[in-house]
């Protein structure tokens, strides 16, 4: 309390003429309140250094001293810093989430092109020589070579029934 009572508030505020001064001059001017919510404001800190820092304030029209007509404003300000960057913050994390939920999605698509293409491709082949042979276009087969090209189709269609619910 003992840096700010009693002070002028540009004393306290070193750097912040520039942002606050109009916003005064302002109600001085035309005597109606001005509110602001999660202001920006950055100011000269003691040790040179400048400071960002977010205000929920008010400035209200008073009269000063006796009532004699000795105009000011009363300031009522609350600093909201920590509240503001921390919804930047879940913000930020919020937009890393959407991304990572982005990519681990383009990693499906690949996956599942890849799965398409490479499986099924090969598996065609299979199929098709099968239903030759099957079929004895090739020439005529024994009953033991007709059961396995049956069960290679038996199990290429199963594989391709896999692919297809996997897909």
């Amino acid at each position: 309390p003992e840096a700010i009572v009693g002070k002028q508030i540009f004393d306290v505020l070193r750097g912040g003429e520039g942002q606050l001064e109009p916003l005064l001059a302002r109600v001085l001017a035309t005597g109606e309140t001005y509110r602001a919510q999660e202001f920006p404001f950055t100011y000269r800190a003691p040790d040179g250094g400048s400071r960002q820092t977010f205000w929920d304030f008010g400035y209200f029209p008073a009269v000063l001293g006796d009532g004699a007509g000795t105009r000011g404003v009363l300031v009522v300000a609350d600093e909201v810093s920590d509240r503001v960057l921390g919804d930047r913050e879940k913000e930020r994390l919020h937009h890393e989430r959407i991304e990572a939920l982005e990519q681990a999605d383009q990693l499906k698509d690949q996956f599942l092109s890849i799965l398409s293409h490479e499986l099924r491709t090969p598996l065609n082949a299979i199929m098709g020589f099968g239903s030759i042979l099957e079929d004895e276009v090739a020439g005529p087969m024994t009953a033991a070579q007709r059961s396995y090209a049956h069960k290679i189709l038996e199990g290429a269609e199963t594989l391709l029934a896999l692919i297809d619910d996997l897909l």
